[in-house]
């Protein structure tokens, strides 16, 4: 991933070996740093850097966490969320228990910085460089305040990597300090967004707050003291001592996630849509009920919320053919009443309504999808996938259009062939012979 790779070649200039930790749930994000921490963290001259990319958290105004992948979103399952986040007061727990001299936690992240005492700005002279590469040290550089948003595309780890290179070195004397690195991120990511105030600080223990780590920038000037190789950067400087202790060592993790970003709102839908544009969008399902809300609209004389024989009769011929062309219009033929007025005809050799009966009315149904595996199809679990299956006709009881969908909800009701088909399909049939469709 690019944030992680570009941070690790910095890194490596630097003289650390470091561990990517890509995309971590919960127990990995855990599990990884603790094992650095067991491995690194408690030989005592060593130097190591935590470097954390992606979401953090901030409840109760002060108690920050490191968002995990599989951490569900904290304002709709706290608990949920509890359970997978890291709480920084572990990562807090560890830094206090750790022997190494020198740690810094970089979390390219937003979440409450009270935690960590805020440092005042040093007087980055060789003296303090020297005072402060004798003393432990616990740092931390956060990329935001909590409530602050980090955006998608990351300003705060290239400056970072800017000033690890030497362009946070203030006194331009070959080195980078912790505390320099934080004050160069202060005062210049605000150039970039205004929506980050980087944070930086110690621990707050009065053992770990007195150091500085120290970073080789470019082209080392000190002359009190000779330059060092990186991996000698966290020893007392003496002309006469070069070489570090064979435990010393210089180690980093760098964990990133993948940014979570934000589910896009739905479109609202406008409602009361024709039926030529519920077709356009291929919504076949509320195009079928619009064209049942249009004939029973015109035909219902009674207003009874569906179509009887004789009223199915007296529907327009041209209503039906304005309806006919709008289907085969949009769906390319595949479906409308001339479509399946064509497989009528091929199953019943007539449109005649003393032909018409239910073995001949199944197999129909069958050719258009509309009984499948013994059954006739639901509202629920229908696939429009064979031609002529919109518009759907149900007929239930001498009552034509009734269901929104056009065929019933209750599934009692399609265990009774009788109840499918009755007079007013077959007048729709015959309708259909009659019109010119």
């Amino acid at each position: 991933m690019g944030t992680s790779l570009n941070v690790k070649q910095a890194l490596e200039k630097q003289g650390f070996k470091v561990t990517v930790i890509d995309n971590p749930n919960g127990n990995q994000l855990r599990n990884s740093i603790k094992k650095f921490i067991d491995d690194y963290g408690y030989i005592r001259n060593n130097r190591l850097v935590i470097f954390f990319a992606g979401h953090g958290h901030t409840r109760q105004k002060t108690k920050g966490y490191l968002v995990p992948i599989d951490a569900p979103d904290a304002n709709l399952d706290e608990r949920g969320f509890l359970k997978a986040a890291l709480p920084m007061q572990q990562i807090m727990t560890w830094a206090e228990l750790m022997e190494a001299k020198h740690a810094l936690f970089v979390f390219d992240s937003c979440f409450s910085g009270t935690i960590f005492k805020q440092r005042s700005q040093a007087n980055f002279t060789n003296a303090y460089i020297r005072d402060v590469m004798n003393k432990p040290v616990r740092q931390f550089l956060t990329a935001g305040d909590a409530d602050e948003k980090v955006p998608a595309k990351s300003v705060f780890t290239p400056l970072f990597i800017r000033g690890l290179e030497g362009e946070a070195d203030y006194t331009k004397d070959g080195y980078v300090t912790g505390n320099e690195l934080g004050l160069f991120l202060r005062q210049n990511l605000s150039e970039y967004t205004k929506t980050q105030t980087p944070q930086f600080g110690t621990i707050r223990n009065p053992d770990l707050d007195q150091g500085d780590i120290v970073f080789r920038g470019s082209n080392p000037t000190i002359i009190s003291f000779p330059p060092l190789p990186p991996n000698n950067l966290n020893r007392p400087i003496e002309r006469s001592q070069t070489k570090p202790k064979p435990e010393s060592k210089t180690e980093a993790i760098i964990i990133e996630t993948l940014p979570i970003l934000p589910k896009p709102k739905p479109k609202p839908r406008p409602a009361n849509l024709s039926l030529p544009q519920l077709l356009a969008d291929k919504r076949w399902s509320e195009a079928n009920d619009k064209t049942w809300e249009k004939l029973i609209q015109e035909g219902d004389t009674n207003n009874s919320g569906y179509l009887e024989s004789h009223e199915v009769e007296s529907l327009n011929c041209q209503t039906l053919i304005n309806i006919d062309d709008l289907w085969r219009k949009y769906s390319n033929e595949k479906y409308g009443f001339g479509v399946q007025r064509g497989v009528y005809l091929e199953t019943h050799r007539t449109m005649s309504l003393k032909q018409s009966n239910m073995d001949t009315y199944t197999k129909f149904a069958k050719r258009l999808g509309w009984y499948q595996n013994n059954q006739w199809i639901s509202v629920n679990n229908s696939v429009p996938s064979q031609s002529g299956f919109f518009p759907i006709w149900f007929v239930h009881k001498g009552q034509l259009g009734k269901y929104p969908f056009g065929l019933p909800r209750d599934p009692n009701l399609l265990r009774d062939p009788a109840a499918i088909w009755g007079s007013p399909g077959t007048m729709l049939a015959e309708k259909l012979q009659q019109c010119p469709i």
